[in-house]
């Protein structure tokens, strides 16, 4: 007799798969609202709020490439010059791209883990195979679970933390970065002023010198001067073409070093500086000059990289407590949703469904994180020995540019009021006393070799002057970025 068949028991159907994802992350949200410690943990680790997230678009000002500046290379003023500076130094552009790195930086530490979704199939035996029909029935083990790391102890708050304080200093290293190389900028433009001014002199005296030739090569076929007298006259015009010749190869150079600070070295040898020099009066900032300690100090704390030396202060702080978070033990979470078809050979078949939850905490027994904390100490240390090394060299600049600035104000109003009007007032005599016949050769060519040397002298102590000022303006600069 035949036995009759007995349909097997049929569970409530299985969602589909593509709800799967959907039943874990429930599972881990009912977990989470169950646990006593929050993810973050800011209000009971005793850590400030998490910042709102840093938006892509509110990058720094410095950060921002600036608009391309023109420049007329016929026609340079020194305001041009450090505008197109601005815009196209490389070194300027260089720290800018560490901002934008440190930028990046900031996005990466406010994110959060990433869960993790995993699918595993088991309990497949060859010899029986794997059933037929839809995946329901099919004799297998299917699992899908997600898992979540949650970071306990402030983490992300500090990490983010830590970020914003490297992200302060490299824009305060791009203010520095922008005082110097506008010291740089000043300094070569008056090199070419310089240049310039000295060529022009020179050219004068070298015409001189070919006036005076002509008159001596009359006098000597006059037989009112002797022949060595007209050939000490030659010798010292061939001079004066050699200095001139000196004198361009200088413009040259100037010319170089200022087109490779504007990055316009095609138009190196076109650059012409239409500025003259700065006036001799006292500079607007005048703490360091009168030594009063108090108002050095207020100039170094104003100083970029004594600011970015103590932002980084501020970092590493950060990271050291960030460092001694990681023994707040965080937490893992994690859901599944498994399929069990091993009951599919029974007689009759049958299926099941489970749902599992799972929470995993770290074992601080073989690493409890001393040398990461360690390490953030020495950091910590280390940030602050190169807080008092600026501190030092600040100091240092300030004084040395104070006192060089005094030296070379005082030997530029020597040059200006007594010095040279007094060598210019001796040549005259000395050339009216020669047209007259009064004076020998050999006397007029020192006096002219004397108010040369004067005038180059001048233009020296001018041009020394000059960068001083320029020196004594930087080492006292403030902020320079809006």
């Amino acid at each position: 007799m035949p036995v009759p068949r007995v349909a097997a028991p049929r569970l409530p159907r299985l969602p589909s798969p593509r709800h799967w994802p959907g039943v874990c992350a429930a599972a881990i949200a009912i977990t989470m609202a169950a646990l006593p410690v929050h993810a973050q943990s800011s209000a009971a680790d005793g850590n400030p709020a998490l910042p709102p997230p840093y938006p892509i678009a509110a990058r720094s000002t410095q950060a921002q490439a600036p608009a391309d500046v023109p420049i007329d290379p016929d026609n340079l003023s020194l305001a041009t010059a450090e505008l197109r500076a601005r815009a196209a130094n490389r070194d300027l552009w260089t720290a800018r791209r560490r901002i934008q790195a440190a930028e990046a930086d900031r996005l990466g530490a406010q994110a959060l883990p990433n869960p993790n979704l995993s699918l595993s199939i088991d309990d497949y035996r060859p010899r029986n195979g794997v059933g037929s029909g839809p995946l329901r029935d099919k004799r297998l083990t299917t699992q899908i679970g997600i898992d979540q790391l949650i970071e306990r102890g402030g983490k992300r708050t500090l990490r983010v933390r830590v970020a914003d304080e490297l992200l302060k200093a490299s824009q305060l290293d791009y203010d520095d970065t922008l005082r110097g190389q506008t010291l740089l900028v000043r300094a070569a433009y008056y090199d070419l002023v310089l240049a310039q001014d000295t060529i022009e002199l020179v050219a004068q005296q070298a015409r001189l010198y070919d006036e005076t030739r002509d008159a001596a090569q009359r006098r000597l076929k006059a037989g009112d001067i002797a022949a060595t007298d007209a050939s000490r006259i030659d010798v010292d015009r061939l001079r004066a073409q050699s200095d001139l010749q000196n004198a361009i190869q200088a413009r040259t150079d100037a010319q170089v070093a200022l087109a490779a600070l504007l990055a316009v070295e095609p138009d190196a040898g076109r650059l012409r500086a239409t500025d003259g020099w700065p006036g001799s009066d006292a500079p607007p900032l005048t703490a360091g000059l009168t030594g009063d300690p108090a108002a050095l100090d207020a100039l170094l704390v104003r100083r970029p990289d004594v600011l970015a030396a103590r932002t980084r202060i501020d970092a590493a702080a950060a990271n050291r407590e960030l460092a001694r978070s990681l023994r707040t033990r965080d937490i893992g979470v994690a859901g599944w949703f498994k399929r069990d078809g091993t009951g599919g050979d029974a007689t009759p078949p049958y299926y099941s469904n489970a749902i599992g939850l799972s929470v995993s905490i770290p074992l601080l027994i073989n690493n409890r994180y001393d040398g990461e904390i360690a390490r953030a100490e020495a950091d910590y240390g280390d940030a602050q020995d190169q807080l008092a090394r600026t501190l030092g060299a600040a100091r240092n600049e300030i004084a040395q540019a104070a006192s060089s600035l005094r030296t070379a104000r005082l030997r530029d109003e020597r040059y200006r009021n007594e010095i040279l009007p007094t060598a210019t007032r001796n040549a005259d005599a000395y050339e009216f006393a020669f047209r007259r016949g009064a004076l020998e050769v050999t006397d007029l060519l020192d006096a002219r070799r004397t108010l040369r040397a004067t005038q180059l002298e001048a233009l020296d102590a001018r041009s020394d002057y000059a960068k001083a000022l320029m020196a004594w303006m930087a080492a006292v600069q403030v902020q320079t970025t809006p």
